[in-house]
């Protein structure tokens, strides 16, 4: 975006305001602390073999995402007559950033709720899904977007955003759809999460008979025996 800046007409100007919002980049690590948090705690759920706990988890990062877009929203719009004023004493600069204080908080209110939905996606091993849904949203739809509505309708830097605010909702919508029709009897029943509980049953099967032979030689017993299941025979 700041490349493509650096073609609009003012140069000076569409770049100056353009790098301050890449400073509001920040707000963005606050959902993707919730994204990381829930993509681990879903990956647990469907390893631990739970699809009702699996998709409490999802309900609850997804609200936790929407809370914090929500405050970061309110709090720019609340102060955008300050953040301009906090990285330039230049008028024309800080005009700007308050005009364009409407578009961008909802692009971060709209990439908070994407965030969360990329941690699920993580979660469940969708990588696949948000490979195809990132490259198409951005590359084909937000970016030729943001040229049309920048430089076509002469939005300039709010065109750009604009573009941008396309491919996140894009994002979102696609995710959505999955996330509603998941199946999670199912997502917990796929190899990857199976053959994870299958190893954690393993190794607390281990580490249980290690600990009941240690318990058995001090009250001065030969310990546990343990034969192998006999395996089926095709």
């Amino acid at each position: 975006m700041v490349l493509l800046s650096g073609a609009l007409p003012n140069a000076k100007l569409q770049t100056s305001v353009l790098s301050i919002w890449l400073v509001f980049s920040i707000f963005w690590m606050i959902p993707f602390g919730v994204s990381a948090a829930g993509s681990t705690r879903i990956s647990n759920e469907l390893g631990a073999g739970r699809p009702k706990a699996t998709y409490l988890a999802v309900k609850v990062t997804m609200v936790l995402a929407f809370l914090v877009g929500l405050l970061e929203f309110v709090s720019l719009m609340l102060l955008r007559n300050v953040w301009g004023r906090a990285f330039t004493n230049v008028h024309e600069v800080v005009i700007y950033v308050t005009s364009m204080m409407p578009i961008v908080a909802s692009s971060l209110f709209i990439d908070s709720i994407q965030t969360a939905f990329q941690g699920v996606a993580r979660g469940c091993g969708w990588q696949k899904l948000g490979a195809f849904v990132n490259l198409g949203s951005y590359y084909l739809l937000g970016v030729p977007f943001s040229i049309v509505f920048a430089f076509g309708l002469h939005m300039k830097g709010q065109g750009l955003f604009l573009g941008l605010i396309i491919a996140l909702v894009v994002q979102v919508v696609c995710f959505l759809v999955v996330t509603l029709r998941a199946n999670w009897e199912k997502e917990v029943s796929c190899p990857i999460f199976t053959s994870v509980m299958l190893a954690t049953l393993d190794i607390n099967n281990s580490v249980f008979i290690v600990q009941a032979n240690k318990a058995a030689t001090r009250v001065g017993g030969s310990g546990v025996q343990v034969e192998a299941l006999p395996s089926d025979q095709n």
